[in-house]
């Protein structure tokens, strides 16, 4: 499958409402959004963010890099995953499982890290505090972002 349909594939679980690839700056690379779902290039900036602050957070105590990181709140669920050169995010309503959630983005994860690893990204992966070579838009800029 393509980076795209892995990604597709995560809005077929119950409630999901968007599923999105982003770059470690928040670029977003590919996503799929249900109408009313929010604005898909702040949830990018928003994941990326939080997707590094989790990052910064487990490596303060040895815990290593994060795999997968899930939130909820009165109105909806977040699951943001680490897939090397990007992460991958859903919001979800909430009516969805989380554990079932969980286990979606971690199976895509596994299937989008292939993915990853195969194509070429630019300015290749970036870690938290590093400026990315080349220029690259700041996160949250609009656009997609192919890999």
């Amino acid at each position: 499958m393509t980076i795209e349909e892995i990604t597709d594939s995560l809005t077929r679980v119950n409630g999901v409402r968007v599923a999105a690839l982003y770059t470690h700056d928040g670029i977003r690379v590919c996503s799929q959004a249900f109408e009313g779902a929010g604005d898909e290039n702040r949830l990018a900036a928003m994941a990326a963010e939080i997707g590094r602050a989790v990052t910064i957070l487990t490596q303060s105590w040895d815990g290593g890099g994060y795999q997968t990181a899930a939130f909820e709140a009165s109105s909806g669920k977040l699951v943001v995953s680490d897939v090397g050169k990007a992460f991958v995010a859903i919001v979800a309503d909430q009516t969805s499982n989380m554990g079932l959630l969980r286990l979606r983005i971690e199976q895509a994860a596994t299937e989008l890290r292939g993915e990853i690893s195969r194509s070429q990204m630019p300015g290749g992966s970036i870690e938290p505090g590093e400026t990315k070579p080349g220029g690259m838009p700041p996160a949250g800029a609009s656009g997609n972002m192919s890999l």
